[in-house]
C-alpha cells in the first residue's frame, strides 16, 4: 500500500507546469503562474512584480488575451505582496 501512495505522490509532484507572465502594456507587473495537479484538481500559484496593482485580485479567463479573451472561468485567492 505505502508503495501505491509514494508513486501517486510522484506522479503528482511530475506534473507541475511553469508559465512566464509578461509585461502587458506599461504595468510593470511580471512574473510566474505555476500549475500543480493536485487529484482531480489543479493548484495554482502566482508570483508577481509589484508593478502598478490596482487591486489584488487575481482570476483566470476563458480563451486567450485579445479577441478571444472570454469571462472569467475561475476566481483564485487574493495575494497580498506578489504572491498567493
Amino acid at each position: 500500500m505505502e508503495d501505491t501512495a509514494m508513486e501517486d505522490t510522484a506522479m503528482e509532484a511530475s506534473h507541475t507546469v511553469d508559465f512566464p507572465l509578461d509585461e502587458i502594456g506599461s504595468s510593470g507587473q511580471s512574473g510566474t503562474a505555476t500549475l500543480v495537479a493536485s487529484g482531480d484538481s489543479t493548484v495554482v500559484t502566482l508570483q508577481l512584480s509589484e508593478g502598478s496593482l490596482e487591486t489584488e485580485l487575481v482570476h483566470i479567463h476563458n480563451g486567450q488575451c485579445g479577441d478571444t479573451l472570454a469571462g472569467v472561468a475561475h476566481g483564485l485567492t487574493d495575494f497580498a505582496g506578489g504572491a498567493g
